[in-house]
């Protein structure tokens, strides 16, 4: 787990603010007939959950080959 970084997966934050992880799933539904943005609001701020920013969050452990 230390060789692909996953020390922030294993041992997330132990607060959790129910109500922002409400706000951000409440959110991030799609709109209908519109592609899938992997963004969300919360309080205001624009989130982006895609691939890059997961694995930018998580140190970089996911290299493309190219």
């Amino acid at each position: 787990m230390d060789e692909r970084n996953w020390n922030t997966l294993l041992n997330p934050p132990s607060a959790i603010n129910i109500d922002l992880v409400r706000e951000f799933y409440a959110n991030a539904m799609p709109i209908k007939d519109q592609q899938y943005s992997f963004t969300t609001m919360v309080r205001g701020i624009a989130l982006d959950f895609g691939r890059d920013a997961i694995n930018e969050y998580l140190g970089n452990p996911y290299q493309l080959e190219g």
